[in-house]
């Protein structure tokens, strides 16, 4: 399967012209991102700033079982917690 990037350039020009022809990268070519700057309002500024809800700790952890292969998936766990997830919806 053959995927072609897209430029942040390549991004403005289909939006510009409404056509993603122009923008996808020719083979060979690479592309080249362009910086942008995003502005938050207080709101996502302070949920930004909030404390971190994610336990990097558990994550680099997950990480490192992945890379080592140690990693134990439990099923039964996982189909428990989604039917009690959908049993709250009900």
């Amino acid at each position: 399967m053959n995927v072609k990037q897209l430029s942040a350039a390549g991004y403005a020009a289909a939006g510009a012209t409404g056509s993603l022809k122009q923008a996808v990268a020719h083979p060979g070519e690479t592309a080249k991102p362009k910086s942008m700057q995003v502005a938050l309002s207080a709101s996502s500024q302070t949920l930004y700033e909030g404390d971190n809800d994610v336990d990097m700790a558990r994550v680099t952890a997950i990480r490192q079982a992945l890379a080592d292969g140690t990693l134990t998936i439990n099923a039964e766990r996982i189909a428990d917690g989604l039917i009690n997830s959908a049993k709250e919806l009900l």
